[in-house]
């Protein structure tokens, strides 16, 4: 009887041993997780961070989990070697509208900046700031510029090759525009040109959405290519969850045979839109940390390939002089921490009231070689220099952040009119024709105090004005006639 009943016991044992291996994983095999199933389960909201319910932020709040949702997400996959193969979220309907009201609060962006920037800063070469509605020109956007004749985008076989765009929060894309027509037909002569875009929620200002807005202005018209040309520079549909870091798209930067317009550029702008309300009422995009606004001034306080860049596009001049930060002369309304107007705005909205706005030019650095230079002064508001002695035929160069503004020149009691700028304009510069050598005083009138440089050279000495090495577009003149809408 012992001996069955210790035989008994031994094959019961063999039979426990066999069935825990049997369901112990393999070496290297995960574990099952308790929420692995075949199918989603009945309140999944997102495919992202299915055990807390949250999308996964760095710098701003953690969104909530929705219960219910009307439908289950949609998943894709990037296909991108900048970002890592993975499931993404794209959201509709009431599962859309709760991930966007539990986006972070505009003023979160105060303090809690976004260390990545809508590209990286080696594939651009110039830029402004938003310039604001006290600013001589206002527009309603910041810029990056690109170089047409960089070899990195002449030698592309895809569109990965070309500058990646970056998301710069995370959020929601909440439009996508493959096909848009900047329409400049009633021009003389007449042009146009095709754009793409994207939006991305990032924050709430109460009942209104804050979306980040990319615009990419390649200057190209589509001749000889289709209508989705920019289809494939685009990576994201409306109502897909992004976190920040993220590759949205590409830069489509043309070759100068491509290009169109009269001293355009190739750009991306980009500021904060408030949804519904239109784009004449933009926030400065001032939601970036120190390092990358320093970044960004550096490229108009120092363009990569100089004034004379053969890219070189009139907007560049919006920068001319101006601080660094991400918005320059801005109302109230166009300030995103606050309700008062800002000089400059760079950080939070306080910190900023402390900063100098104030333009400067640098009359070493408007045209003229510094060898060269005979005289050269700069300043802001009214000036009458000491009279002078020039030996040579001379030539002067004016330059002024806004206007009105006007520079003389005086010789023998004979006064010669040299620039006059009306009150409503930007940055422009100008070069006299020869002046007759002599004693002479020059009379600067700004009375708005923008800002203005003047340097004198002899006559025929070599200069850079912006705009002078620009090639010609292929068009205008002779551009096709404006298709149709997509």
């Amino acid at each position: 009887m012992r001996i069955k009943l210790a035989l008994v016991l031994s094959v019961l044992i063999v039979i426990l041993v066999f069935a825990y291996y049997s369901a112990s994983p393999a070496p290297g095999e995960p574990s099952p997780s308790i929420n692995e199933t075949n199918e989603p389960m009945g309140n999944e909201e997102t495919s992202e961070s299915q055990s807390t319910g949250k999308v996964q932020q760095t710098n701003t709040p953690l969104p909530q989990s929705v219960n219910s949702p009307t439908s289950v997400p949609s998943k894709k996959t990037f296909n991108s070697s900048t970002n890592p193969s993975r499931d993404v979220s794209v959201l509709s309907g009431r599962a859309r509208d709760k991930f966007i009201q539990n986006l972070p609060d505009l003023s979160y962006f105060a303090i809690n900046k976004s260390d990545r920037f809508i590209v990286d800063f080696e594939d651009v070469i110039a830029a402004h700031p938003y310039p604001g509605q006290r600013s001589p020109a206002p527009h309603n956007d910041a810029q990056i510029y690109f170089s047409n004749s960089d070899e990195r985008w002449q030698n592309e076989r895809r569109p990965s090759d070309y500058p990646a765009i970056y998301a710069v929060a995370d959020g929601i894309i909440t439009g996508v525009d493959a096909y848009s027509l900047n329409d400049h037909t009633d021009y003389d002569p007449p042009w146009w040109h095709a754009k793409y875009a994207f939006v991305i929620a990032i924050a709430n200002e109460g009942d209104v959405v804050i979306n980040f807005q990319y615009m990419m202005e390649p200057y190209i018209n589509l001749e000889n290519k289709p209508s989705g040309f920019y289809d494939q520079f685009i990576l994201v549909e409306s109502g897909q969850v992004v976190k920040k870091g993220d590759v949205l798209g590409y830069m489509y930067v043309p070759p100068f045979e491509q290009k169109i317009g009269p001293r355009a550029s190739t750009h991306i702008a980009f500021a904060l839109e408030r949804q519904g309300q239109g784009n004449l009422y933009m926030y400065a995009p001032a939601i970036f940390t120190e390092d990358v606004v320093a970044e960004f001034g550096n490229l108009w306080q120092n363009p990569k390939e100089g004034w004379g860049s053969s890219s070189f596009g009139n907007d560049w001049l919006r920068a001319r002089g101006v601080p660094m930060g991400m918005g320059w002369m801005i109302s109230a309304n166009e300030n995103p921490f606050g309700d008062w107007p800002l000089d400059v705005i760079a950080y939070d909205g306080i910190r900023d009231l402390e900063l100098d706005g104030q333009a400067k030019l640098n009359a070493t650095d408007i045209g003229f070689f510094e060898k060269d230079l005979i005289f050269h002064l700069d300043g802001n508001g009214d000036y009458v220099s000491e009279e002078f002695n020039i030996p040579v035929e001379w030539q002067i160069i004016v330059a002024s952040i806004g206007g009105p503004m006007s520079v003389s020149a005086t010789s023998d009691q004979r006064t010669m009119p040299i620039y006059d700028r009306g009150p409503d304009g930007g940055y422009w510069q100008s070069i006299s024709p020869t002046i007759p050598p002599g004693r002479t005083f020059i009379t600067v009138s700004d009375p708005s105090e923008w800002g203005w440089a003047i340097a004198i050279a002899p006559a025929g000495s070599q200069y850079v004005i912006p705009g002078e090495n620009t090639r010609n577009p292929s068009c205008p003149p002779g551009c096709p006639p404006l298709p149709s809408p997509r």
